[in-house]
């Protein structure tokens, strides 16, 4: 677009910022110091090496029981969950 229009492109340099320092910025604001992961819930069951265990058929009756407008945290639809399940079972 700036080839056909005949801008020409101008850059800014600011002393002291590069991308290096952009980045460690991102990650010091994105990082939560004092985070502590959740317990799990006393329905989850472990292997004795702490490995969660869910079967194919536990899977299928967790998204069975679904109702079709319900959404988890990551706000993805019971459907499009539904849907991943035939995709993975196919292959």
């Amino acid at each position: 677009m700036r080839q056909l229009s005949g801008r020409k492109q101008q850059q800014v340099d600011v002393e002291g910022v590069t991308a290096g320092s952009l980045n460690q910025h991102d990650v010091n604001i994105s990082t939560d110091p004092g985070y502590q992961p959740p317990q799990c819930k006393l329905t989850v069951v472990r292997r004795a090496g702490g490995e969660e265990v869910v079967t194919e058929f536990r899977m299928f009756e967790i998204l069975d029981k679904l109702q079709n407008t319900a959404t988890g945290l990551d706000l993805l639809p019971a459907w499009f969950l539904r849907l991943g399940l035939m995709y993975s079972a196919d292959s």
